[in-house]
């Protein structure tokens, strides 16, 4: 039997191979023009290779193309706990995929314009040649001319089956019903943020040791559980109990000392008030992976009957990944340092998309000097990898003035918004757990809280 001969490269460009995959993986429709027409064996990169296997598998699924380049990364996790694939060639797709969106996208009528002649020369030039072949076995010609055929349909027709209408249309209309954006509680960010971020996106605050991290994801929990949300804090950072106190004393007003020391004031207020749920769990830092906080989400809402609206992880720079590490010295430093934080925060914006769950951490800023201090934390200063920026889909950073009363905040990235932003500085409370001073008189245990339980 005559081996099957590998197809000629295509004439692309490696800039213009990334734009094309990533196209493919990311909208349905350019997949159903002629992402799916693409062949594997004439990429160039490995990346590629890999990213277009695991949409082809999508599509074979669900009869559809990918839809977010998530998606993609999430199958190629599953290859790779299945042992098939090796987390260097999972992080060389995430790679490929936020070395396009940095240098952005381009616009897919023009990639589809470029690529279909192209792709329908290679199908006319097969046609071609299983003509020849059928006409000296005397054979038929019909898929000669089912052939020919698609080559004409490249570019213009879409394949894609589209969705099944039945039980899964209910989840696909509440999906797109639940388009909200979760405020942080800070009126004046939310303002800068389009009124906080959207369901399913992951964000992160960026500052140093004292400057507030924690405070701040304290602060979205608790307002999150005045909206009546279903709410899951995960620390890596601090005793249960602490994290119990600050959000009772976001949410009341009342100072955290006085509620660790036992005050009856934060109980009897916290008992009138109506709040979302939120459970509260402690892991094991540098111990902790993805998996076990998300298998933890699924407990909780299993248990409640329903999806968790809120994740807050304290901070996603505490977990790990169970991955061993391969090779040189030099690599397990840079696996340590790089792949793995970007796996595990890849890992959390997968979760957020896949469940629309809003989901925000955090992640700490290098050592500035005295000098430094008089300017603006930006995203360059996160300790260790870029890649969590990258994949974040919102950053901000904390920057705290010298006798710690005022918090400039530094919108350095909004995927679906503005960004390079500042707010502030405004003034903080760091007495009852709350990134904003309530004017005097209001309390929150009054007035409309929301639907809660």
């Amino acid at each position: 039997m005559t081996a099957t001969k590998k197809p000629d490269p295509y004439p692309f460009t490696p800039e213009f191979e990334r734009q094309v995959i990533y196209l493919s993986c990311a909208r349905p429709k350019f997949w159903g023009r002629i992402g799916h027409a693409l062949q594997e064996d004439a990429l160039h990169g490995e990346p590629s290779k890999l990213a277009f296997r695991a949409a082809n598998a999508i599509s074979q699924d669900t009869g559809s193309g990918p839809s977010d380049p998530l998606f993609v990364v999430q199958r190629i996790r599953r290859w790779m706990d299945d042992g098939k694939i090796k987390h260097e060639e999972l992080a060389a797709v995430v790679e490929l995929f936020d070395s396009v969106e940095d240098g952005g996208v381009m616009d897919e009528e023009a990639v589809v314009t470029e690529l279909t002649p192209v792709l329908r020369q290679r199908v006319q030039h097969e046609a071609v040649t299983t003509a020849i072949a059928e006409y000296s076995a005397k054979g038929d010609f019909g898929k000669v001319v089912s052939m020919v055929e698609r080559a004409q349909r490249l570019g213009i027709t879409d394949t894609n089956l589209g969705t099944r209408v039945g039980g899964g249309s209910f989840k696909l209309i509440e999906m797109v019903r639940h388009l909200e954006r979760l405020p942080t509680g800070v009126m004046e960010l939310d303002a800068a943020l389009g009124n906080g971020i959207p369901r399913g996106q992951l964000g992160m605050l960026i500052g140093g040791a004292g400057d507030g991290k924690s405070m701040g994801l304290n602060h979205i929990c608790g307002a999150s559980m005045r909206s009546g949300l279903f709410c899951g804090y995960a620390t890596l950072e601090l005793p249960e109990h602490v994290v119990q106190a600050r959000l009772i004393a976001n949410v009341t007003g009342e100072s955290i000392d006085s509620i660790l020391e036992g005050s009856t004031a934060a109980k009897a207020k916290l008992e009138r008030m109506k709040l979302g749920t939120c459970m509260v769990k402690p892991f094991t830092p540098q111990m902790t992976t993805v998996d076990d906080v998300t298998n933890w989400v699924k407990e909780c809402e299993d248990k409640e009957g329903r999806q968790m609206d809120v994740l807050i992880v304290d901070y996603a720079d505490k977990c790990t990944t169970r991955l061993k590490n391969t090779g040189s010295k030099k690599t397990k430093e840079q696996d340590g340092l790089y792949t793995t934080m970007e796996l595990v925060y890849e890992g959390f914006r997968i979760h957020a998309e896949a469940r629309k769950t809003w989901t925000w951490t955090a992640s700490q800023a290098g050592r500035r000097s005295s000098k430094d201090k008089k300017r603006v934390r930006d995203l360059d200063d996160v300790s260790d990898s870029m890649g969590k920026v990258r994949v974040a889909d919102v950053a901000i950073t904390l920057n705290v003035n010298d006798d710690g009363t005022m918090i400039e905040w530094f919108v350095g990235k909004n995927r679906t918004g503005k960004s390079r932003i500042k707010v502030g500085p405004l003034p903080v409370d760091w007495a009852t757990g709350s990134m904003t001073v309530r004017p005097p008189g209001d309390n929150p245990a009054q007035g409309d809280l929301g639907m809660g339980l």
